[in-house]
């Protein structure tokens, strides 16, 4: 749904049909100002993002305006040395922390009006609070992720990640609900917030399996189209899952899987990753053996 309206060296920059019909409808209410802080300040969060990794000779794929605001895609993110994406993620709240240090600036020097300062200040602070909270896909999420997959294996790191995201998204709801009661000032975004987290936290296991096969399948495709993917042999045996084949498979080359039967080391069949792939998709805890029967 989404539809590309420039390019900027190898950042695609996208919009959402839903962002554009949120901003039109709300800059017919009297919440315009706001919304129009609220879009421009994400938008430098994530230029913030963008900018950092490209120094790294690293830049994203993508940037996307979604009704949330803006999000960046990067591409193999975690292959980045542990100093270079920590940078990348300290981009985003560092350009929040400049804006609200520069609204009071700009405030007490006269050159924009008080409640204009206000709502940039109090916007941008709202903004830097909940996305350093430790949960994905905010900024404190990838931070902490970043360094729990240099301590964890990749699926206790995700376990951990997905519990730590639950019981934050549970907080805010409650947080907001309560301040809802009691009438304070942005309870029910706090409240959108935690629910966000809460399907976040849900859908993690399946989303960052998924995201990353995409990855992989598009770096490939590219490195095809360039005539560069030479071909990896790989050898298993038949007891292993389509899910541990996959996550062998090797980044920048194509695979050609030899199932081996313990034992003997008999081969009993040969697959190609179009095939384990698509066989991964359908069954991902059935055991090689099981597919080559098939």
């Amino acid at each position: 749904m989404k539809r590309k309206i420039a390019t900027l060296g190898e950042t695609d920059i996208t919009v959402h049909p839903a962002a554009g019909i949120l901003l039109l409808l709300g800059l017919l209410t009297r919440w315009r100002a706001l919304l129009i802080c609220t879009y421009a300040s994400i938008l430098l969060h994530e230029t913030a993002h963008a900018a950092v990794s490209a120094l790294w000779h690293h830049p994203p794929q993508e940037v996307e305006i979604t009704p949330l605001g803006a999000m960046m895609r990067l591409e193999d993110e975690e292959r980045l040395p542990l100093t270079a994406r920590i940078s990348v993620i300290l981009a985003g709240p560092l350009m929040t922390l400049i804006l609200c240090a520069l609204s009071l600036w700009l405030t007490q020097n006269g050159v924009i009006p008080r409640e204009a300062g206000r709502l940039i200040f109090l916007g941008n602070a709202g903004i830097l609070l909940v996305n350093l909270l430790p949960a994905l896909p905010l900024d404190g999420g990838r931070l902490l992720s970043a360094v729990l997959l240099r301590l964890l294996r990749r699926e206790t790191c995700w376990r951990v990640m997905r519990i730590i995201g639950t019981a934050a998204g549970a907080l805010l709801v409650v947080g907001g609900v309560v301040g809802a009661v009691r009438r304070w000032q942005g309870s029910w975004s706090l409240a959108a917030a935690g629910c966000f987290l809460l399907y976040s936290a849900v859908s993690a296991t399946t989303s960052t399996a998924l995201m990353e096969l995409r990855a992989l399948m598009d770096r490939k495709i590219r490195m095809e189209t360039r005539g560069k993917l030479p071909i990896q042999p790989m050898a298993m045996l038949s007891t292993r899952t389509l899910h541990h084949a996959v996550r062998a498979l090797h980044p920048t080359r194509m695979t050609q899987l030899y199932i081996i039967e313990p034992g003997t080391m008999r081969l009993l069949g040969i697959l190609t990753e179009q095939q384990l792939i698509a066989a991964y998709l359908s069954a991902p805890q059935r055991t090689l053996a099981e597919e080559v029967d098939a």
